[in-house]
This record gives structure tokens, C-alpha cells and sequence, in this order.
């Protein structure tokens, strides 16, 4: 269930060019495949999942054990390049990058 948007952003000239890329992605909640072992029938399923509830771990009954419940995250990435050629032997590069997630929850 993820889901990306990506964009990018360039231009440049005889000494100066710029890119800027921006992509967002969504991942939900972890599946499972349904072609297990018949001899390890129960193998990786998620029988339950833990929330915290008034600062305690409480153990919730899982309603579909093919989901990971709260394995999804969603998370942004920034990039900005800027390149300036002062003469033919010699070329400048910045590069600066920024990444941050949502809280992702233990398992």
C-alpha cells in the first residue's frame, strides 16, 4: 500500500545550474503472503498487535493476522544541488539533502 510523488525541478545556463527534488512517500501497514508451508501453517501471522494505552503496552486482538498493524510510516526527502563553473578548470558543487519520517512503532 505505499505510495511516492516525486518532483524535480532543473535549470541551468554557461556557469550556473540548479536541480531541486522533493518526494514524499506513504507506506502503509506490512501484508503477508497467504502461500504458506502446510506444515507452518501459523507461521508469521499476527495474532495481536501492542498499543500503548494510559503509558502501558496493551496487547490488541488482531482483526486481519496478514497485517502488520502499525508497521506504516510515511516519510519527505528534500534535495538542492547548485553547481557554478567559475572557469574552465575550476567548478563548484553544494549539495544539500534533508530526510525526516513519521514516528515509526516497534513491533
Amino acid at each position: 500500500m505505499e505510495k511516492t510523488g516525486h518532483l524535480i525541478f532543473s535549470i541551468g545556463g554557461k556557469k550556473f545550474a540548479s536541480l531541486t527534488s522533493f518526494t514524499f512517500s506513504d507506506f502503509g501497514d506490512m501484508r503477508m503472503g497467504y502461500n504458506q508451508s502446510p506444515a507452518y501453517t501459523t507461521f508469521g501471522l499476527r495474532t495481536f498487535y501492542v498499543e500503548r494505552i494510559n503509558g502501558s503496552d496493551s496487547m490488541i486482538i488482531n482483526p486481519d493476522q496478514h497485517i502488520q498493524k502499525l508497521s506504516g510510516y510515511s516519510q519527505y526527502d528534500i534535495m538542492q544541488k547548485f553547481l557554478f563553473k567559475q572557469n574552465d578548470k575550476v567548478t563548484h558543487l553544494l549539495n544539500l539533502q534533508y530526510s525526516t519520517s513519521s514516528n515509526i512503532n516497534r513491533l
